[in-house]
C-alpha cells in the first residue's frame, strides 16, 4: 500500500493525556462485546498475561480463579489446555519483595467469551495486588488455521511494514529491537531482521531466533496460531481488548496478498486502513467503519499522544 495524503495532528506536550487518561477506563464489557461482534471475526484468540503475584496470596488467588473461570494451576509447560492455566514464570527475574513470577494463560476462545472471562480474571489479579514491570509481556495468539507458507510470508510483510507505527503505541522497552533492554532480556525483537530468513523452502525455521520476535511464527507449527509479543504486560481490561482486536485484525489482513516493500515507515493512518478499521476521507482523515472501530482508533490516537508521537497520529473525520 502506497502512502496516501494524510493529515497529522499534533498537540503541545502539556496537552498530552496523562497515563491515567489512557487507561481506557470507559472500556466496559458492553463496549468490548461490540468490538468482539462488529470488529473482530468469529475465530479463536488466546491471551497470556505475565505478572507478579504476592506469594502469601497464591492459594487465595487460585481459589478465586477457580470460582470465576475453568482454571488449573500447573507446572511450567507449553501445552494448549481447554481451560485457563496458571504457571510459574521463571523468565521474570528479580520479582518485587514477597512476589513471584506468574503467567495466566487463556484457552482458545471466541472473542466475545474471551472478553467476558478476561474481565473476571483481571478482577482477581487486581484485587490481590498483582504487579507488572517492564520485563513482563502480554502475548496474544490468533487463529491462523489454513495459513500456507505464502500467507505466513504475507504476515511477515505486513508486520515489517507496520512495526515502526506500532512502536508508537509502546513504551521504549518494547520498541525497535528493545534497545533499552539488556540483550538477554529481549523477548520481542524486531521482526524486520527475519523477513527473508524465517521461511525456508516452505517451512518455518525453529528456535528462539524466531520465537522471541514481535510477531512469532513458530507458534504456528505447534498451535496453529500467530503470536503477537509486541505489547508490554498490563492488567488493564481496555488495553488488552484493544490490542487483541488489533492483533486479530492484522492476522485477517494477511489472508490476502501483502506485498514486500523497501519502506518500513508505513504510517499508522495506513495501518488502520489495512486492518479495515476505517476508510479514507478525501481530506486525509479516517472514517471509522462503525462505533466500535471509532473507540479503538481513538484509543490508538491517545496512546500515540501519550508516548510523544501525537504529530504522527491519524485524524478522525
Amino acid at each position: 500500500m502506497g502512502t496516501i495524503g494524510i493529515q497529522y495532528r499534533g498537540e503541545p506536550r502539556h496537552h498530552r493525556r496523562s497515563h491515567n487518561q489512557i487507561k481506557t477506563k470507559h472500556m466496559n464489557q458492553e463496549t468490548a462485546q461490540q468490538i468482539a461482534l462488529t470488529v473482530m471475526k468469529q475465530k479463536t484468540i488466546g491471551i497470556e498475561i505475565e505478572c507478579y503475584i504476592p506469594s502469601e496470596h497464591r492459594h487465595d488467588i487460585d481459589a478465586a480463579f477457580t470460582a470465576q473461570v475453568n482454571y488449573n494451576r500447573e507446572r511450567w509447560n507449553t501445552t494448549t489446555r481447554p481451560y485457563w492455566k496458571g504457571i510459574p514464570d521463571g523468565s521474570l527475574n528479580n520479582p518485587p519483595r514477597g512476589y513471584q513470577g506468574f503467567e495466566m494463560i487463556m484457552p482458545p476462545l471466541m472473542p466475545s467469551e474471551a472478553f467476558k472471562q478476561l474481565e473476571r480474571v483481571l478482577e482477581v489479579l487486581n484485587r490481590y495486588g498483582a504487579k507488572v514491570r517492564k520485563c513482563c509481556g502480554l502475548h496474544v495468539h490468533c487463529d491462523a488455521q489454513g495459513f500456507t507458507p505464502k500467507r505466513l510470508q504475507y504476515a511477515l510483510n505486513h508486520y515489517v511494514k507496520s512495526e515502526k507505527a506500532i512502536d508508537c503505541l509502546m513504551p521504549l522497552t518494547r520498541r525497535g529491537d528493545q534497545e533499552a533492554m539488556p540483550s538477554h532480556k529481549r523477548y520481542c525483537r524486531s521482526t524486520k531482521e527475519i523477513l527473508d530468513t524465517a521461511i525456508d523452502g516452505g517451512r518455518i525455521r525453529a528456535g528462539g531466533y524466531l520465537r522471541y520476535r514481535k510477531l512469532n511464527l513458530t507458534s504456528f507449527a505447534k498451535h496453529g496460531t500467530l503470536e503477537y509479543r509486541h505489547h508490554g504486560a498490563t492488567l488493564d481490561f481496555g488495553k488488552i481488548v484493544a490490542w487483541a482486536a488489533f492483533c486479530q485484525s492484522s492476522t485477517e489482513r494477511c489472508r490476502t496478498l501483502v506485498t514486500r516493500t523497501e519502506s518500513y515507515n508505513n504510517p499508522m493512518h495506513n495501518v488502520l486502513l489495512a486492518v479495515k478499521w476505517a476508510t479514507h476521507n478525501l481530506d486525509g482523515t479516517l472514517d471509522p467503519v462503525n462505533d466500535a472501530s471509532r473507540v479503538l482508533i481513538e484509543y490508538v490516537i491517545a496512546r500515540m499522544d501519550h508516548f510523544g508521537f501525537g504529530a504522527k497520529a491519524p485524524r478522525i473525520g
